[in-house]
């Protein structure tokens, strides 16, 4: 291969050129190209590249010349030789002929560079297209002779080669080739999408091998942003390599589509034929398929086969006694505290070999039963960790704002609190008095104070106040190009909140399951060019929107892990993001009321988010004003933190 590659010049080079100083300019050269390949030699992603190219040339497989300008373009111009040609010579002597403007750079290759084009020419086309051919062969030869007017061709430094050499010392070219040719495998799989233990980070390759040597069995606690998704489908690719069938568990439609798309990118080399269950789903309960699908195979012999099912499916009792146990069952449960509720702790239940289950919260609020039942089944929690804090340092995350904005219930809504604590009190007081005629009622008391408890809650999470302090907020903080999530109680919410917004003139669109439009093509469009999404709870479980920029929290329930994965949905990474903005309406008891305890439970539901958001914020002030009120509540927050209760019955 012979090569003529372009060298910037100084001025002063140049005119040294031009008066037949050609040594000194050749080893200005040679200091220059020699400082470059030094550097690209010291960075791994270059260095084994550069010892493959330091082989050849020493191999004299390649052969170099330099090619400067021989005259000056004016006074500060660095003039460069431009031009891309290339000829291919195969053994018979037929040539191919390449021309045009494109680079072998990000920016000339990417579909997201420039627009360049390449012209090609054979000899066996036209008769001037066998002249282009003939012309362009005769032009680098000229080149390559230096007898080409305007260029200067110069031989390659031998200083240079001698020491490009060195870096060719105890060098194997064949495991050279074989080690470039691993990375580049791996570079393309990861942008294809392919997923295997060669495209993980760090903490999600430790995070695997502690569910090895946990005997491939536990949860794995992450926070958002780590890739839990990626290491379960890694595990996946590695189960299926060994015979077994993967049966992964998801809690939503949602997830179920977003597994089922990823699942085909990131295996699509294994070609594993896939099985959905639920959420419309229903071919699994024909003949006895799932039987036949989750039987045991033998590596190789059959196509491996994985079955993707909602949680509701799974723990069913006509799914749990179809489908084929065993230790060639690998189970994989998302968002797996969903699994420890009394509803769904069925799949529990089921004969496996693997086990893994992934969530950033796994230890159920208030439920202690509920975990103890995750815990035993998975046997235990990982020791792998990665917090909120890793993803922002990784970039993965975005650092975020928190801002608190205080409201407060109407006169009319403050009677009913204290109306509904009435009687929560004299019905807790009756129970706790055991009183025989209580005995047998003992369910239907409790059921009533639940009940109570709900519609005493509906009372802060719908206060009048909250409308208009969410318009008021977005109102003034929108600027074109934003990405605002809002979220709401329940449709009713939703709609005061949508219908004041448009009257604004702000783009607000409705996204809850009961739309009349289509949900992915919402969120698509939310992507493109930016909004306000008004929702219920639907973008809360593992719904992927990065480019998300702001968060408007209306009504949260008392569990923490909703509001954690609020939290998530917004900071993670998107091109152009920089940084994310949470805003949080929470509803404090009057400054002038004194009857602190008639508001204990208000407060325990609202500030254990206010400090979980605040403590990881880069702003300090939302939770240093919640502090100062509740100071002068005679509340301590510590008291208030790390509250909360599953609500997912």
């Amino acid at each position: 291969m012979r090569f003529v590659c372009s060298h910037i010049l100084s001025q002063t080079d140049i005119a040294a050129l031009e008066q037949g100083y050609e040594s000194r300019v050749v080893d200005a050269a040679a200091v220059e190209i020699q400082r470059q390949f030094d550097e690209m030699l010291a960075k791994p992603e270059t260095r084994e590249p550069c010892k493959i190219l330091a082989t050849l040339v020493g191999m004299n497989v390649i052969s170099m010349k330099i090619a400067v300008l021989r005259e000056s373009l004016g006074a500060g111009v660095q003039a460069l030789f431009h031009d891309k040609l290339g000829i291919f010579t195969d053994e018979d002597g037929e040539h191919v002929v390449f021309k045009g403007s494109m680079n072998e750079t990000w920016q000339g290759l990417s579909n997201d560079g420039n627009l360049e084009s390449v012209d090609v020419f054979v000899p066996w086309g036209s008769e001037r297209e066998r002249q282009r051919v003939v012309e362009h062969i005769a032009y680098f030869e000229s080149l390559w002779s230096d007898h080409f007017p305007s260029v200067k061709v110069l031989e390659f430094p031998e200083a240079l080669k001698v020491h490009m050499l060195k870096a060719t010392e105890n060098v194997n070219l064949h495991d050279l080739l074989e080690a470039v040719n691993r990375k580049l495998g791996a570079e393309k799989r990861q942008a294809n999408g392919l997923v295997s233990r060669r495209t993980l980070y760090a903490h999600q390759e430790d995070a695997l091998e502690a569910w090895e040597r946990n005997g491939r069995q536990g949860i794995l606690k992450h926070a958002t942003g780590s890739g839990k998704t990626h290491i379960g489908l890694c595990a996946m690719r590695e189960s299926l390599e060994r015979g077994d069938v993967p049966v992964v568990v998801v809690p939503s439609i949602e997830l179920l589509n977003q597994w089922h798309s990823k699942i085909h990118v990131a295996l699509a080399d294994l070609a594993p034929a896939l099985l959905l269950c639920g959420a419309g789903h229903s071919q699994w309960r024909k003949e006895s398929l799932l039987r036949a699908w989750t039987r045991q195979r033998n590596v190789g012999s059959i196509r491996s086969r994985i079955i993707l099912t909602t949680l509701q499916t799974a723990s069913s009792p006509e799914f749990l006694s179809t489908i084929s146990k065993g230790k060639h069952i690998f189970l994989l449960v998302d968002e797996v505290h969903r699994a420890g509720s009394i509803s769904f702790s069925n799949l529990l239940t089921l004969d496996t070999g693997a086990r893994l289950g992934l969530s950033a919260t796994p230890r159920r609020a208030g439920d202690p039963e509920g975990t103890e039942r995750l815990l035993h089944y998975f046997k235990g929690i990982l020791p792998s960790k990665f917090e909120l804090a890793d993803g922002i340092r990784l970039g993965v995350l975005t650092p975020y704002f928190y801002f608190v904005h205080p409201v407060e219930l109407s006169a009319e809504e403050q009677e009913q609190w204290e109306a509904i604590t009435s009687e929560i009190r004299k019905m807790a007081a009756i129970a706790s008095s055991g009183a025989r005629s209580l005995i047998s009622n003992k369910d239907r008391v409790n059921e009533r104070l639940k009940l109570l408890a709900i519609q005493r809650a509906r009372i802060a999470k719908k206060a009048a106040s909250k409308v208009k302090a969410a318009v008021s907020v977005i109102s003034s903080e929108y600027r074109a190009g934003d990405r605002w999530l809002v979220y709401c109680e329940d449709t009713e919410q939703l709609g005061e909140v949508t219908a004041e917004l448009r009257r604004l003139g702000l783009p607000a669109t409705e996204y809850h399951s009961m739309m009349d439009g289509d949900r992915k093509a919402t969120l698509t469009r939310f992507e493109d060019i930016g909004g306000i999404i008004v929702s219920i709870r639907c973008l809360d479980e593992g719904v992927d929107i990065p480019v998300a920029t702001h968060a408007l929290i209306m009504a949260s329930s008392r569990n923490p892990r909703e509001f954690i994965q609020r939290r998530g949905r917004v900071l993670r990474s998107a091109p152009g993001k920089g940084v994310s903005h949470i805003h949080d309406l929470l509803v404090m008891p009057p400054e002038s009321d004194e009857d602190e305890a008639l508001y204990s439970s208000l407060l325990h539901a609202e500030i254990a988010r206010a400090i979980e958001f605040g403590v990881t914020a880069e702003n300090t002030s939302g939770i240093t004003e919640i502090s100062l009120r509740l100071a002068r509540l005679g509340l301590d927050t510590n008291e208030l933190a790390g509250v909360g209760y599953e609500d997912d019955e």
